[in-house]
């Protein structure tokens, strides 16, 4: 028990220090201000970036995965009927995984969007 206090002790300093060093850089760039890029959706989940930089994520209730492509600033359908995916993350290969709970599925989609079913049930 004193080896798991003290290593969650450490933890913690060491994430103060990188709250510190966080702190201390700027998020943005010079001039570079946050702003909306579309408020059509219900309810948002799992963003991830392609190795282009496009930020995808879905919108769980209505059964969408959308992308963000950063270069024009648009919001762009990726597919639709996602097994109400609510969960992103891109594996090594490009591949677009997703938690899909309508069936209790993880899925795997290409960019062309062929989608294998990883498996189920789960």
């Amino acid at each position: 028990m004193k080896n798991i206090s003290k290593a969650g002790l450490i933890g913690l300093v060491f994430a103060l220090v990188n709250c510190q060093s966080v702190n201390n850089n700027k998020m943005f760039y010079e001039g570079v201000k946050p702003q909306m890029v579309s408020d059509k959706f219900s309810f948002t989940e799992g963003p991830s970036t392609d190795q282009e930089g496009n930020v995808y994520f879905t919108d769980q209730p209505n059964d969408k995965i959308y992308y963000w492509d950063w270069k024009s600033n648009q919001v762009i359908e990726f597919l639709d009927k996602t097994g109400r995916a609510n969960g992103t993350h891109f594996d090594k290969d490009g591949f677009l995984i997703t938690c899909s709970d309508d069936n209790g599925e993880m899925w795997k989609i290409s960019k062309d969007k062929k989608v294998e079913v990883l498996f189920k049930k789960f």
